[in-house]
C-alpha cells in the first residue's frame, strides 16, 4: 500500500468513526511518511510498519466517547507533566547553552583563522597583544587550519540545534497526545536532516577535519623550521618566556 492510498483509507475510516481533527491526524501521518522517506524507506515499507489504516483509525476515539471521568483523569496528568516540565526545561536550557558555547567557539576559530591569514605577525586590541609573533607563511597555514576547525564546529552547532528543536517538538507532541487522550503518531526526531543534506554535512565535516589535521601538522613543522627549534614558542618568546 502506497502513501496516498494509506492516507485516503485512514481519512475515510476516521470520518466513519466520527473522529475530531481529522485534518491534523492526516497531516501528522503525511509528515511521518515524509520523514521516513527522507531516511531511505519506501512508501510500502512505511505503511506496512504503521499497520492497516483501518486499525490505526480504530485507535482514535470518536466525539461520543468523551466522558466526564476521562476529563477528570487529565487533572493529575497535567499536574505530573507540569512537574516533569521543570526538569525538561532545565535540560533544554543546558542543551541550548551548550549550543551557544559551540556557536561562540565557531566564531572564535573563524576570527582567529582570518586574523592569522590576513596579518599573523602581531595582532593587538587597544595596545594588548592578542596573538604573539608568527612568521607569515606558518601563521597563514595555521590560520586556514583554524578556519577548517571552525567549519567543523559550525556543523556540530547546527546538528546540536536541530536535535534540541526536534526533541522539544517531540516532547510537546507527546504532551498533547497524553492530555488529549488521543493516540496520535509520535513525532519522529531522526533523521535530523534529509539524506541529501545529511550527506553534504558529513562530507563537509570530513573534508574540514582532513584539512585541519594536515595543515596543523604542516604549520607546526614550518614554525619549528622558521624558529630553528621544536619549541618555537620559546624562541619567539610567547607567554613572556625568554628561554
Amino acid at each position: 500500500m502506497n502513501k496516498q492510498k494509506f492516507l485516503d483509507v485512514l481519512a475515510k475510516d476516521l470520518e466513519k468513526n466520527n473522529v475530531e481533527e481529522i485534518d491534523d491526524i492526516i497531516e501528522q501521518y503525511n509528515e511521518h511518511f515524509s520523514r521516513k522517506l527522507a531516511d531511505g524507506f519506501s512508501e510500502e515499507e512505511i505503511a506496512l510498519k504503521l499497520g492497516k489504516p483501518e486499525e490505526v483509525a480504530a485507535q482514535y476515539e470518536s466525539n461520543a466517547d468523551t466522558s466526564a471521568s476521562k476529563q477528570a483523569n487529565k487533572i493529575p496528568l497535567a499536574i505530573g507533566i507540569g512537574f516533569a516540565d521543570i526538569w525538561i526545561v532545565s535540560f533544554f536550557a543546558i542543551v541550548f547553552a551548550w549550543d551557544l558555547a559551540l556557536a561562540v567557539l565557531t566564531l572564535a576559530f573563524g576570527f582567529l583563522g582570518i586574523c592569522l591569514v590576513v596579518a599573523p605577525g602581531f595582532i593587538t586590541v587597544t595596545g594588548t597583544v592578542v596573538i604573539s609573533y608568527i612568521p607569515y607563511l606558518p601563521g597563514a597555514i595555521t590560520g586556514i587550519a583554524c578556519i577548517a576547525l571552525g567549519v567543523v564546529s559550525a556543523v556540530l552547532t547546527i546538528n546540536c540545534y536541530m536535535l534540541a528543536v526536534k526533541l522539544g517538538t517531540a516532547w510537546l507532541r507527546w504532551q498533547k497526545n497524553v492530555l488529549s487522550g488521543k493516540k496520535n503518531i509520535p513525532y519522529s526526531v531522526f533523521p535530523l536532516f534529509k539524506n541529501s543534506f545529511k550527506y553534504k554535512l558529513r562530507k563537509v565535516i570530513m573534508i574540514s577535519l582532513a584539512v585541519f589535521g594536515v595543515l596543523f601538522v604542516i604549520g607546526f613543522i614550518s614554525m619549528a623550521l622558521c624558529s630553528g627549534r621544536i619549541e618555537f614558542w620559546h624562541a619567539w618568546r610567547w607567554f613572556n618566556y625568554a628561554g
